[in-house]
């Protein structure tokens, strides 16, 4: 990814974490560790939160032909739901998985104090990707469900319109959360191929901003990461 996106990455996040319309953004202190994975830091002493964001560099844009929402099978993977309510209610934190054409982004916000589990996290969702029959059958049946009952506002029909119209059969102009007929063709070894050719340190940028000392950061992020 070049260096111009990276920064763009960090710089939107620090916008969106500044409580302070107008305060000056600090550079990011770029890292990268042995195994490929990029690291942007940026320290605010004395804050007592701290804001992970991994983005992996790879979305929906590779679905499968006919199997749109595989990509957003594969980010509803990442974490069940008793790691989402341990963060919730035993952290005070937000969880928050999203997926675009070109990316799946986890976020994970909260104290500071935690940032060592949000780290464990971040590793246990990237690295044990549970991918079971079982798993894989509830999360497709969640999403065909949802995919049956939502309602699209007419924004959203005309942009998806407009998308088919100008990209044809190209990615960007499918969906991204699929519809029912294409979730129902998304198999498990679907989801395999995409978790071991996507789910790579090499293709994912980790970005932390926070009350979390940079020496700090780094002793964690080798050790567990």
């Amino acid at each position: 990814l070049p260096l111009f996106g990276l920064l763009s990455l960090a710089f939107a996040l620090l916008a969106a974490h500044l409580p302070v319309a107008g305060q000056n953004a600090p550079e990011p202190r770029r890292e990268q560790l042995l195994n490929g994975l990029r690291l942007l830091i940026i320290n605010r002493p004395g804050d007592p939160e701290v804001l992970l964001r991994a983005r992996v560099h790879s979305g929906a844009a590779f679905d499968l032909a006919d199997k749109e929402g595989l990509t957003a099978l594969l980010g509803d993977a990442l974490f069940d739901a008793n790691t989402r309510e341990f963060v919730r209610e035993d952290l005070d934190g937000r969880l928050e998985v999203s997926t675009g054409y070109d990316y799946i982004d986890i976020t994970l916000a909260g104290r500071a104090s935690d940032f060592e589990r949000f780290v464990d996290l971040v590793k246990n969702g990237l690295t044990n990707t549970q991918l079971s029959p079982d798993v894989v059958g509830k999360l497709r049946e969640a999403r065909i469900k949802a995919a049956r009952e939502a309602a699209p506002a007419p924004s959203t029909v005309a942009d998806r319109a407009a998308a088919a119209r100008l990209f044809g059969k190209y990615p960007y102009g499918r969906s991204i959360e699929g519809t029912p007929a294409s979730l129902a063709r998304v198999e498990r070894p679907d989801l395999m191929l995409a978790r071991e050719r996507f789910l790579n340190p090499n293709n994912t940028t980790l970005v932390i901003i926070g009350g979390v000392e940079p020496r700090t950061v780094m002793r964690l992020l080798r050790q567990n990461l």
